[in-house]
């Protein structure tokens, strides 16, 4: 039973938005579009975990996608966290290509194209996680079970060169061997069913999502952010609302819908849950208050006044 499902982090989200609309070409930009590809590369490497993990038809078990919560003294976050009546496991998965190997100061070393990128070791993260989750339940009084970690490269063009020693590091269609060997190693269950969906749940009431403003956290002032509603077909032009519908000059797509996408882009990147009728036309680009108040109407509405606040849903 999934109990926390996976979904696209905030950040992710936020890094989206961002990248197409900053004007410069700088070191921020740079910066932003790297960050942009590395949440990117994580988002999906922990979305292809379902797959392997509906392979198992496992019974009486709960799942915990992108899982953060507070530790002993700092923020955690786990991939995924499986959890039984014998155990629990954390699953750590990077989406990473090329030539994968950990050298003898223990750092994750990427080869791929002739391009060298280090990492900190994945296991030795998985491992933090633990000690991690387990002060948490602690502190719960729910650290009823033992907990297993593992890393699991996601990425299909990946070629693992680790020491066959370290079992705990694997590709991901491996996944399930390692679960159902962890399995038979605990065959007897701890406690019941109702006792780990507890677990599960009360993990989940306090899970914290990660939701930074980049914008502030970057110091982006408002005139570098690219205004207007981004074609919805080939998303490469700004469109123009030409007799109640929004027109693209290039591919010729009109959308009577496509300002919906971008006040939803306004709320992710500024963080906002209500906007102003002057905020959505600047925005939006759109001269006439008249023609924003008409396609904010079925927006909630806080206030009677010129600075009528929307809530964006």
């Amino acid at each position: 039973m999934i109990i926390l499902p996976h979904s696209k982090p905030p950040e992710l989200e936020q890094l989206e938005a961002l990248v197409p609309r900053y004007k410069r070409i700088d070191r921020i930009y740079q910066t932003i579009q790297e960050r942009l590809g590395k949440e990117l590369a994580g988002y999906l490497g922990e979305r292809s975990l379902h797959y392997y993990i509906k392979l198992l038809n496992l019974k009486d078990h709960f799942l915990l996608f992108g899982f953060r919560a507070k530790g002993n003294d700092s923020y955690f976050q786990i991939d995924l966290l499986l959890i039984t009546q014998s155990f629990i496991l954390i699953i750590e998965a990077k989406h990473l290509k090329g030539t994968l190997s950990i050298n003898e100061a223990g750092q994750l070393i990427q080869e791929n194209e002739d391009e060298i990128e280090v990492y900190q070791n994945p296991l030795i993260q998985a491992n933090i996680q633990r000690s991690q989750l387990s002060h948490l339940l602690s502190r719960l009084s729910l650290d009823l079970l033992p907990i297993y970690t593992c890393v699991t490269f996601t990425h299909p063009k990946s070629i693992i060169n680790i020491n066959k020693n370290t079992t705990e590091i694997f590709p991901s269609q491996n996944l399930p061997n390692y679960i159902y060997k962890i399995q038979s190693q605990n065959q007897t269950p701890l406690i019941s069913n109702r006792e780990a969906n507890t677990i599960a749940n009360s993990l989940k009431i306090r899970h914290t999502p990660k939701n930074n403003n980049l914008i502030n956290y970057y110091g982006i002032t408002d005139h570098l952010i690219k205004k207007g509603v981004w074609c919805t077909q080939c998303k490469s032009m700004i469109m123009k609302r030409i007799h109640g519908n929004w027109h693209c000059s290039k591919c010729n797509h009109r959308d009577k819908a496509a300002h919906l996408q971008a006040l939803r882009e306004f709320a992710i990147l500024y963080d906002r849950q209500y906007i102003t009728n002057y905020e959505a036309r600047s925005f939006l680009k759109i001269q006439s208050e008249s023609t924003t108040k008409r396609l904010l109407s079925k927006f909630e509405r806080k206030g009677d006044t010129k600075g009528s606040e929307y809530l964006l849903k």
